[in-house]
């Protein structure tokens, strides 16, 4: 397992996306992407923000599931 730096220098402020992506691989399978999302309150910018995350994760060219609470 190993933990995915996501750069947020160009998110919007103020936000409330909390998150932390990991990438598994279990023996000779190919590896996959898993990340939590958690959004505290409702904040407008965190829409955009959470386009660029998932932006982010569908470039990495590995399947990617997202779970957690997003509060909309």
């Amino acid at each position: 397992m190993c933990a995915i730096e996501v750069d947020t220098s160009d998110w919007k402020k103020p936000h409330s996306v909390e998150f932390l992506c990991v990438t598994v691989q279990n023996n000779y399978y190919k590896s996959v992407v898993i990340c939590v999302k958690y959004r505290t309150n409702y904040i407008t910018d965190d829409l955009y923000n959470l386009d660029l995350l998932f932006d982010y994760l569908c470039n990495l060219g590995k399947r990617v599931y997202v779970l957690g609470d997003f509060n909309v």
